[in-house]
């Protein structure tokens, strides 16, 4: 299963989904036809298969960070900077591009899509801000998801609408110069005084 839907992704990334039939993912994976429809039960199940997947594994490098030890500004930073070389590779912007382009015929495409991949990132930096909050050094009283949710989009800005509209990125100046921001911005709004009520 795994061979078919490597050659699904790659076949659904460069070509779409209406351009790809079974037999180009049989011809690319090896096997036959009857192994796609037993696993996948068709080109539809192997579409829902390679957004779950793919999009599942959008917020592992967030989830394998170690900000143990990091002043704040610099975990934030980590943080903002392995976010952004997500939805800057190549493969995130084929797959968000292949899911806007279904959503419309799958509704429950983006649904995954969304809680695999933004909501998944948002609760894996939710539970950092969450252990920050704990330890006094961000608000209490924010609710962390979002939080994590507003420093994620402090962080990406306009430059992820950018990429799927096929223009031209920032350079990575630009990239550093907008995570400093971001950051700067986070902890000036959500950085815990002593003051607080």
């Amino acid at each position: 299963p795994s061979r078919i839907l490597d050659a699904a992704t790659e076949l659904f990334f460069k070509q779409g989904y209406e351009h790809v039939t079974v037999d180009a993912v049989v011809a690319k994976a090896g096997g036959s036809k009857s192994n796609v429809y037993k696993h996948f039960g068709g080109k539809q199940g192997l579409l829902f298969a390679v957004v779950e997947r793919e999009s599942a594994a959008l917020r592992k490098p967030l989830a394998e960070i170690d900000v143990a030890g990091l002043p704040l500004d610099a975990a934030l930073r980590l943080i903002a900077k392995t976010f952004l070389r997500i939805i800057y590779a190549r493969n995130t912007v084929a797959l968000h591009r292949l899911v806007i382009s279904q959503s419309g015929r799958f509704p429950k495409l983006a649904s995954i899509f969304f809680a695999n991949g933004p909501d998944g990132s948002t609760v894996t930096v939710a539970r950092l801000f969450k252990a920050w909050q704990q330890a006094g050094a961000l608000i209490r009283s924010r609710d962390p998801a979002i939080l994590a949710r507003q420093f994620l989009d402090l962080a990406k800005i306009n430059e992820h609408s950018r990429l799927l509209l096929g223009l031209k990125p920032a350079g990575s100046k630009e990239h550093d110069r907008m995570v400093e921001e971001a950051v700067r911005t986070f902890m000036s709004g959500a950085r815990s005084i002593s003051r607080e009520k």
